[in-house]
């Protein structure tokens, strides 16, 4: 029962959340000012972005296909796997469910292969990758932005960066040397794990995608995007910033982010003299990109039903 009406209570409070979050802003800013510089985008920029960003989740399918290959012989095809990722940002709206959509992804790809504990590792690989190579574009940024950056925010983003590398590289050491039946026998999520850990090279790769993804895919479009709307950033202060906004938006308390997005621009970007309406207009326009990409995701579930995957019933693999 509890489990139930957490369930249904759940998606209530992460869109209170984002309420509070907006009408604290609108309570800053001059909306119709913001409007006002959301009105000086143009038709060329949005489509490039759309474009950008759409080429990052090609990306960002190819390198879970490349996980996946290393823990079974077949895994599905590029645009299933991309259909699962714009299905993903569908569910992270906040419609209709509280799963989030690493999880939906995850199920959708087990009920595909058959095989549960890899499709739920290639998951967690590829998500750790991914919050690995924001932080690094992050502390590599704060390196080379010099004086651009102030000190207590560099000193926090290089912080961030060493932690996680090293509770990353700790984990993988660990992960590797538990050899042996039980672990093998009982738990096919920790094998899989494992095997991808034992392939530094296919990591590697995966990583240089990540961080290709968050710097063209990501921090590139959102340059565009401020320069259309006449936002005076250095790109190397957008390369210090988007990535700590994005480590922001990963915590689960509003609809896709909505409301805290915006928030973080504002404060963040506010470091650096822009106005609270431009900042506002430059969040409020990217979360605008990640909804398209989600409503896309939305209309191919509508379209697809339960063969989202389709032509995988079951799977034989090694590792499962």
């Amino acid at each position: 029962m509890t489990g139930c009406v957490t369930r249904r209570v759940w998606p209530l409070i992460r869109i209170c959340v984002a309420a509070v979050f907006l009408v604290a802003l609108f309570r800053v800013i001059d909306f119709t000012a913001a409007v006002e510089v959301l009105a000086e985008l143009d038709v060329g920029t949005i489509l490039l972005v759309i474009a950008l960003f759409g080429a990052g989740q090609v990306l960002s399918s190819l390198r879970w296909r490349l996980a996946l290959l290393q823990i079974m012989p077949a895994p599905p095809s590029l645009p299933a796997l991309l259909r699962l990722y714009l299905v993903g940002m569908f569910v992270n709206l906040g419609i209709p469910t509280m799963a989030g959509g690493d999880l939906v992804r995850a199920e959708f790809l087990r009920r595909a292969v058959g095989a549960r504990g890899g499709a739920y590792a290639s998951i967690v690989v590829d998500r750790l990758i991914g919050v690995l190579a924001v932080t690094m574009v992050a502390a590599v940024a704060a390196l080379a932005a010099g004086d651009i950056v102030e000190a207590d925010t560099k000193t926090a983003v290089l912080k961030a960066a060493v932690a996680l590398a090293v509770g990353m590289a700790g984990a993988a050491f660990v992960l590797r040397q538990l050899n042996g039946g039980l672990w093998e026998r009982l738990d096919p999520f920790l094998s899989a794990i494992k095997t991808i850990a034992r392939r530094p090279g296919v990591l590697s790769i995966c990583l240089a995608i990540a961080v290709a993804v968050q710097t063209l895919a990501v921090i590139l479009p959102i340059s565009l995007l401020a320069k259309a709307m006449g936002i005076d950033v250095a790109l190397s202060s957008h390369f210090v910033l988007v990535p700590i906004i994005i480590l922001i938006t990963l915590l689960p308390i509003s609809p896709n982010g909505l409301g805290l997005r915006e928030t973080a621009f504002v404060v963040l970007y506010g470091q650096f003299g822009i106005l609270a309406e431009q900042a506002f207009a430059l969040g409020f326009a990217w979360s605008l990109v990640l909804t398209a990409f989600g409503l896309l995701g939305g209309a191919l579930l509508f379209i697809s039903g339960a063969d989202i995957v389709p032509g995988r019933k079951r799977h034989k693999g090694p590792v499962g």
